[in-house]
């Protein structure tokens, strides 16, 4: 009895060591879709972080719209969890501004616009109703709270495994009136270091060499 309370005892620090981990998560154009709202592309972004219980692994996803001097919402959120299915259980969906928190609505029917360029396989998808005003409108944001694994949700992320679309809508921008476009999660790879190459042993005697000569005509003047 004893080891079984060390034991339960040990796994509940660990996971309330977990808590608190975040990750933030960019989006991405979509390569041969709409370019109304190219333009748009860096003001999205993605938090996960840590919010399992004891006793439950969860984790939250905010769907963040940075603040903005342009009219624009989120009109739909979709995910695409296959076949990894690392959320699980029915999201507690919400969006926040400045003034008040409503209810994002889980809905079964709808494709992603231009998920046929990337092949996204929509598993679920969210929007408000009510039109634009009921959008993520520039600097509100979504919140989602997903049974998962941190790590297995932020591996999945990393890896394009999982994935979240955007369809943004009421673009008013230069040239575009009232248009739509959407955007996928996506992680820059990450780059090599360029590595620096050597100098030949003729090299650096040929940088001796004009070193000794600069030095000279120098000493002449």
């Amino acid at each position: 009895m004893k080891i079984l309370r060390n034991v339960a005892t040990a796994l509940g620090l660990m996971i309330l060591a977990s808590q608190g981990q975040a990750a933030t998560i960019g989006f991405a154009n979509i390569a041969g879709g709409d370019t109304s709202g190219d333009s748009l592309v860096g003001r999205f972004s993605l938090e996960l972080t840590d919010v399992s219980t004891r006793f439950t692994q969860k984790v939250q996803i905010k769907i963040k719209s940075a603040a903005a001097n342009a009219s624009y919402f989120i009109g739909s959120i979709f995910i695409d969890d296959e076949p990894g299915n690392r959320l699980s259980g029915e999201s507690s969906a919400y969006k926040d501004s400045l003034s008040y928190r409503t209810e994002f609505k889980y809905k079964t029917s709808g494709g992603f616009a231009q998920g046929n360029l990337i092949n996204f396989g929509a598993t679920a998808r969210y929007m408000m109703e009510g039109g634009s005003s009921a959008g993520v409108q520039p600097g509100d944001y979504a919140t989602f709270q997903f049974g998962g694994t941190y790590a297995q949700v932020l591996a999945g992320l990393q890896s394009g495994a999982l994935r979240f679309g955007l369809h943004v809508q009421g673009i008013n921008l230069p040239g575009c009136e009232d248009g739509s476009d959407s955007f996928v999660s996506y992680v820059p790879p990450v780059l090599p270091p360029i590595p620096t190459v050597p100098l030949p042993a003729s090299g650096l005697m040929f940088l001796g060499a004009l070193g000794g000569l600069v030095g000279l005509r120098r000493r002449k003047s």
